[in-house]
C-alpha cells in the first residue's frame, strides 16, 4: 500500500516539475535560437550563392567549351572570350564585391570566393595573351591556359570544401 503524501510535499512536486519544464523549455530555446552568424550564413548559402555559382557554371562551361574547341580560329575564340566570358565574369565579380557580410565568417567565404573568380578570370586572360602574342607558340599558350584553368579549378575546390567545412561547424546544412 502507497504511503499518503501530505499537501507540502504535492506542493513541492509540483513546483519542482515547473521548474523542471521551465527549464527544459528555457534550453530547447537557447538550442534552437539562431546566432548572427547562423543567419547571415544561411542566407549568403541559400539565397546569393546560387545565384552566384548558376553565372560561374556558365563561365566555366564557355571555357572548357572554348578548350575542347580545337580547330576553333582564334579570332572566334577571342571574339567569344571578350564578348561573352569576360563580361559575365565581370558581372559575376561586381556582385560578389557587393555582398555586405557583416560577420567574419561570411566575410572570409566572399574573399575566398573573390579570389577564385580572379583565377577563372586570370584563366580567361591567359587565353587572350595565347591568342594575341605572336611569339608565343600554340602549344605553349595551351599549356599555360590548361595551367591556369586547373589553378582556378584547385581553388573552386578548396573555396567549395571550405563552404561545407563552415555549414558543418556552424550546425547548418551545406549546399549541393
Amino acid at each position: 500500500m502507497a504511503a499518503k503524501l501530505s499537501p507540502v510535499a504535492h506542493k513541492i512536486i509540483r513546483i519542482l516539475l515547473l521548474l523542471a519544464i521551465a527549464g527544459g523549455a528555457g534550453l530547447a530555446v537557447h538550442r534552437l535560437r539562431r546566432t548572427p552568424e547562423q543567419v547571415e550564413l544561411t542566407r549568403y548559402i541559400q539565397v546569393e550563392l546560387p545565384l552566384m555559382l548558376t553565372e560561374q557554371h556558365a563561365v566555366t562551361d564557355l571555357l572548357d567549351e572554348l578548350m575542347r574547341a580545337s580547330t576553333l580560329p582564334p579570332p572566334v575564340a577571342r571574339k567569344r572570350l571578350v564578348d561573352e566570358i569576360t563580361p559575365r565574369l565581370v558581372k559575376l565579380r561586381r556582385r560578389a564585391e557587393a555582398l555586405a557580410p557583416g560577420t567574419v565568417t561570411v566575410r572570409q567565404l566572399a574573399a575566398q570566393h573573390l579570389q577564385v573568380i580572379d583565377a577563372w578570370t586570370e584563366a580567361a586572360r591567359s587565353a587572350l595573351r595565347a591568342i594575341d602574342d605572336p611569339k608565343l607558340s600554340t602549344e605553349a599558350g595551351f599549356t599555360t591556359v590548361r595551367e591556369r584553368l586547373r589553378d582556378a579549378a584547385e581553388a573552386d575546390q578548396a573555396w567549395r570544401a571550405r563552404v561545407v567545412e563552415t555549414c558543418e561547424h556552424n550546425h547548418l546544412t551545406a549546399p549541393h
